[in-house]
C-alpha cells in the first residue's frame, strides 16, 4: 500500500459570535456575489481551485510546457488566446446535471492522461447532498469506464460535499470534504470505493471541534498528503488549522501534535482556505482577517517558520474587507494570492517574496488590483503558466447573472492585453440557455495549452421556496 499523509484545512466558529449563519450541511452555497468574507464555509467556492496537473509530489507553479504536445500526443491549442476551445464539449462548454436538482462542482484535478477528475456534490433523493466524483475525457465527454457512466457518489448518511480532490501516485483518487464532520474518502482509478482506506473506504476526521471543515489538500513527494482549514478555539476566535492523515486514514502522529497544527491559536482570527506546497516541502496557507490578507509558512512536519513575514505570519492590507480563496507558488519562492474586496467586489493579487514581504516589483507596492465599473468581479482559482504569467478564474456580472471569467496577468501584475478578444486581459464564457448565473471556482492548466475552468450553473431562477436546479459547468479556453 502506498503511504501518504493528508493534511487538511477547515474551520469552526460559533455563528452568533462571528455574525454569520452556518449552513448545517445542507450543501447550500453562499449566495453568488454575496460578501464571502464571513465565516460560512459549509459549502463555498473552492479555496484554491487550481490543479496544474501536479502528481503526488504536490509541487506547484504551473504546468511543464507552454507548447508542443503532452504525453498523450495531444495537439497544441492553436486558437485565439482566451477564445473558447471548440474541441472541448460543445463550442468549448460542458453542462452536466447529474441529479436535475442542486449540484455543484468544487474542485478539478488533471490526470496525466489528460482526463479530468471533477468533484463536488449532488442532491440525493432525500433532499440532502452526497460526495460526487465524475471523470471527463479530453473532449469533455463523461468517461464511461469510470464508476457508473462516468460518475460515483458517496452517501455517508450525512448531508455532505467534497471540497477537494487529490491524485495519488498509484492512480487512486482521494476526496476531502465535510458533512457533520470532515470526511476523507478514497477511490480506485476505476471509481470503486477503496475499502483498504480507513474502515470502509471513507472516514470522518477527528478535528478539535465538531463543525471544523476541510478546504484544501496537497500531496508530498513520498505520497503523503497535507491539508488546511479553519477552527475556533473559543466562541469569539478562529484560526487556521492543519491536519495530517496517515495512509490508513488515521491522524499522523509525525506531523505537529498528534497530526494537528494550529499556528496562532485564538490570536489572529485568520480564515485560511488556500494551500500550496514548495519543492522543499514547505507549506503555505493563505487566508484573511478583516482587511488583511495573510499567509502562514510551515516546515514539512508542521513547524511554523518564524522567519517568514513577521514571526511566521505575512500580511498585506487592502482598502476593504478581504476574502481570500486561492494562492500559487512561483519557482523562486514568491507566493501569489488572489483576494476579493471592495464594493462592488474587485480582485486583488498580492505577491510576497520568499521572505514573506510584499514584492515591490509586482503591481503597485506588491498588489495588483482589478475592478469593473458597477459590477462584481471575483477570483476563486489561480494558476501559473511556465512563462510566469498568472491565470485567474472566477466570475463576474453580465446583466443580472454571473458568468465564468478568466483573467491573465503578466509576471509583473499587469493584465495581459494579448488574452481575450477585448484587449483587456479577460475572457468570459456564455453558456446556452437556460442560464440564470454561472460561477467558476476551479481551474486547471493543460500541459499542451488549454485552460480548463469548472464551477456551477443555475438552470432556473431561484424559487421562493426550495432549491433551484444547479448543474456542473466546465469551460475550456485557448491559452
Amino acid at each position: 500500500m502506498s503511504m501518504y499523509r493528508l493534511v487538511v484545512l477547515g474551520f469552526l466558529a460559533a455563528p452568533s459570535a462571528l455574525g454569520c449563519t452556518i449552513v448545517n450541511n445542507t450543501g447550500a452555497d453562499a449566495a453568488p456575489g454575496a460578501d464571502t468574507s464571513t465565516v460560512d464555509d459549509s459549502t463555498v467556492p473552492d479555496s484554491d481551485g487550481a490543479d496544474m496537473g501536479a502528481d503526488a509530489s504536490g509541487e506547484v507553479g504551473g504546468d511543464a510546457s507552454d507548447a508542443g504536445s503532452d504525453a498523450t500526443g495531444a495537439e497544441v491549442s492553436t486558437g485565439p488566446s482566451g477564445a473558447l476551445d471548440p474541441s472541448f464539449g460543445t463550442g468549448g462548454l460542458v453542462t452536466y446535471d447529474p441529479s436535475t436538482s442542486e449540484d455543484q462542482t468544487e474542485a478539478i484535478a488533471l490526470q496525466g492522461d489528460g482526463k479530468l477528475a471533477v468533484t463536488g456534490y449532488v442532491m440525493n433523493a432525500s433532499g440532502g447532498t452526497d460526495f460526487a466524483l465524475a471523470r471527463f475525457d479530453r473532449s469533455g465527454a463523461l468517461d464511461t469506464s469510470f464508476g457508473t457512466g462516468g460518475l460515483v457518489t458517496l452517501d455517508t448518511a450525512y448531508s455532505d460535499f467534497a471540497a477537494d480532490v487529490v491524485l495519488a501516485s498509484d492512480g487512486k483518487i482521494i476526496l476531502l470534504g465535510n458533512g457533520d464532520a470532515p470526511i476523507a474518502a478514497r477511490f480506485t482509478a476505476a471509481g470503486a470505493l477503496d475499502t483498504t482506506f480507513a474502515t470502509k473506504g471513507w472516514e470522518t476526521i477527528a478535528l478539535p471541534k465538531s463543525k471544523d471543515t476541510i478546504r484544501k489538500a496537497v500531496a508530498t513527494p513520498d505520497g503523503h498528503l497535507v491539508g488546511v482549514g479553519i477552527t475556533s478555539p473559543t466562541s469569539s476566535t478562529f484560526d487556521t488549522i492543519f491536519v495530517s492523515l496517515s495512509s490508513d486514514g488515521s491522524l499522523d502522529s509525525t506531523f505537529g501534535t498528534g497530526g494537528l497544527v494550529t499556528p496562532f491559536p485564538g490570536t489572529k482570527n485568520n480564515l485560511s482556505r488556500a494551500l500550496v506546497r514548495g519543492s522543499d516541502g514547505s507549506l503555505y496557507a493563505a487566508g484573511n482577517a478583516g482587511k488583511n490578507v495573510l499567509a502562514t509558512k510551515l516546515g514539512a512536519h508542521g513547524a511554523v517558520d518564524l522567519s517568514y513575514g513577521t514571526s511566521g505570519l505575512a500580511s498585506a492590507t487592502l482598502s476593504a474587507t478581504a476574502s481570500t480563496w486561492a494562492a500559487a507558488l512561483q519557482s523562486d519562492g514568491k507566493l501569489v494570492i488572489a483576494a476579493n474586496s471592495g464594493s462592488p467586489l474587485g480582485i486583488s493579487l498580492i505577491r510576497l517574496n520568499a521572505a514573506g514581504q510584499l514584492d515591490a516589483t509586482f503591481g503597485t507596492g506588491g498588489i495588483a488590483s482589478t475592478t469593473k465599473s458597477g459590477v462584481d468581479l471575483q477570483a476563486y482559482a489561480i494558476a501559473l503558466q511556465p512563462d510566469g504569467k498568472i491565470v485567474v478564474a472566477g466570475f463576474t456580472d453580465i446583466g443580472d447573472a454571473g458568468r465564468f471569467v478568466v483573467l491573465r496577468y503578466t509576471a509583473s501584475g499587469v493584465l495581459d492585453t494579448a488574452f481575450g478578444s477585448s484587449g483587456d486581459g479577460t475572457a468570459t464564457a456564455a453558456f446556452p440557455a437556460p442560464n440564470h448565473g454561472d460561477f467558476a471556482i476551479a481551474l486547471a492548466l493543460r500541459p499542451e495549452g488549454p485552460i480548463v475552468v469548472g464551477g456551477y450553473r443555475y438552470l432556473e431562477a431561484t424559487p421562493s421556496t426550495g432549491s433551484a436546479n444547479a448543474a456542473w459547468g466546465l469551460a475550456q479556453f485557448n491559452r
